[in-house]
């Protein structure tokens, strides 16, 4: 495995190694080659545009329509830049650049629109509609610098996940395709069901079937879906996509007696040094992205980027 830097043009900036930490601003991220420290550059430029791919990170949310400070944290971004420290593909640099959007907010999230029958149809453009619309923008600013579309990727969890997927069934011509973990965005639907969350937050489901159909009226979706059937927001009700032609859905393994296991890797998370029990986090089948078990899945994470470079370059 070749090690690399990315060669940017940027200021840097030293942040702790605490899995604690919460980073808000949008930037490059990358891992000290020589301590492991992570680093970013909030410079929004690119040396040898060509040369580089370019992963773009689209975090989750706090809240379904309503605006937060959040981005994301430390131990969250670990495997994603120790996977562009340790990989070039077809030769080209990868460069992680991390998004943060959790600042908008929906049109009418001051109306609970989400608890109230009456308020449905949403009033306005939602905050998923405006996330899919500045990262599209982010897509379009990137090929400006001289990125070339088919080294673009979108990658997230969560909500920025279900907007990635969003994206690609309706924008499939702004980027190479997209790698996703945990797509969701609209509460516990797996935990509780379809008909109690709906009883429950009545305003969410009819803006999650609107997402799901527009994915699934993709002609085709050539993106690479993680899950996890533990996960209480979409685990076992984003089967669905498993329906979509050319979308790879690939379900990580559930609990078992002594914790999460990932081709016989018990999963850790950052914390003392990896030594936290992936099932010791809040969410664990919604984040099980985050622990090192899931670098096994690397090689196909990897795999999949050189393929869509080599079909989009025919």
């Amino acid at each position: 495995m070749k090690k690399i830097i990315p060669v940017i043009l940027f200021i840097l900036f030293s942040l702790n190694a605490y899995a604690g930490d919460g980073f808000k601003k949008s930037g490059f991220f990358y891992m000290n080659e020589n301590n492991g420290i992570i680093k970013y550059s909030k410079e929004f430029e690119v040396e040898l545009p060509k040369d580089k791919i370019v992963l773009i990170w689209n975090h989750g949310q706090e809240y379904t329509d309503k605006k937060s400070k959040d981005c994301v944290w430390y131990d969250e971004m670990v495997n994603l830049t120790a996977l562009i420290k340790n990989h070039k593909v077809l030769g080209k640099e990868m460069l992680l650049y991390v998004f943060c959007s959790d600042h908008l907010q929906g049109d009418s999230y001051k109306k609970n629109w989400e608890e109230k029958i009456k308020l449905i149809p949403y009033k306005g453009k939602t905050k998923m509609d405006k996330r899919v619309e500045a990262i599209v923008k982010l897509t379009d600013d990137f090929s400006s610098l001289g990125v070339p579309r088919n080294q673009i990727f979108l990658m997230g969890n969560s909500c920025g996940a279900w907007a990635n997927l969003l994206i690609m069934s309706q924008f499939s011509e702004k980027v190479a395709g997209g790698i996703e973990f945990m797509p969701a965005c609209y509460g516990w639907v797996s935990k509780n069901g379809i008909e109690k969350q709906t009883g429950y937050v009545p305003g969410f489901m009819p803006l999650r079937q609107k997402g799901i159909n527009i994915i699934k009226n993709a002609k085709k979706l050539p993106v690479l879906v993680f899950t996890n059937p533990d996960d209480i927001f979409e685990g076992k009700t984003s089967y669905w996509l498993k329906e979509i032609e050319e979308l790879q859905f690939i379900e990580t393994p559930s609990k078992e007696k002594k914790g999460y296991f990932i081709n016989k890797k018990k999963c850790m998370v950052i914390g003392d040094d990896w030594k936290d029990p992936l099932r010791s986090m809040k969410y664990p089948g919604h984040t099980i992205w985050s622990a090192d078990c899931f670098q096994f899945y690397n090689s196909v994470i990897l795999e999949y980027i050189e393929k869509r470079i080599k079909y989009e370059n025919n």
